[in-house]
């Protein structure tokens, strides 16, 4: 379906052991790779307060940006990663924000979905798990969030790939983080 490629590291095993993280290349262009981890690779609140905020003012956002993308990325893979304009929906409109680590979006889901649906069942790690990701039992898939808020909750892909609700405040969604890197 889409192919891999390995960038970064990160824990994967409730250990907590650092391995390469594992992308699904959504799109590929001569200079730049836009990438999706394969699986979830971590549970967090999308907003530590509970508040119902847009991705731009999320506890979420800011660690992806600065914690993870620090702990993750090694100084030289920092240095391809490709600031990203993004919009999404918020509790008031839409909101544009400049990432490097960023969560999909539900026009992201349709941009390159390729006609497969397939890819937002996603098998979520161990250390996910252990840090209370929950999951389905049977098929071993996370339920991850999205970066789009409505005023029902925060948006976020479902076990069997469809998008629902959530509080931002729930704290066994996981996470699915993507980038854009240069080649």
């Amino acid at each position: 379906m889409f192919k891999k490629k390995y960038f970064g590291t990160y824990p994967m095993h409730s250990n907590g052991d650092m391995s390469e993280i594992e992308w699904d290349i959504l799109d590929e262009t001569r200079d730049s790779f836009v990438l999706i981890t394969s699986k979830c690779i971590d549970a967090k609140k999308f907003n530590d307060s509970g508040d119902l905020v847009s991705w731009k003012n999320s506890s979420l956002r800011k660690w992806l940006n600065d914690d993870f993308y620090n702990k993750a990325f090694s100084l030289s893979e920092r240095s391809r990663i490709v600031t990203v304009k993004n919009k999404s929906d918020g509790p008031s409109g839409v909101v544009a924000t400049s990432d490097k680590v960023f969560l999909p979006s539900q026009a992201d889901l349709r941009s390159y979905s390729h006609g497969f649906t397939q890819w937002l069942q996603a098998p979520i790690t161990m250390y996910a798990i252990s840090r209370g990701g929950d999951f389905d039992m049977l098929e071993g898939r996370g339920c991850w969030w999205l970066r789009d808020v409505s005023s029902f909750g925060v948006m976020r892909i479902g076990f069997l790939g469809m998008v629902l609700s959530a509080d931002a405040d729930d704290c066994d969604t996981s996470i699915r983080p993507m980038i854009k890197i240069k080649k």
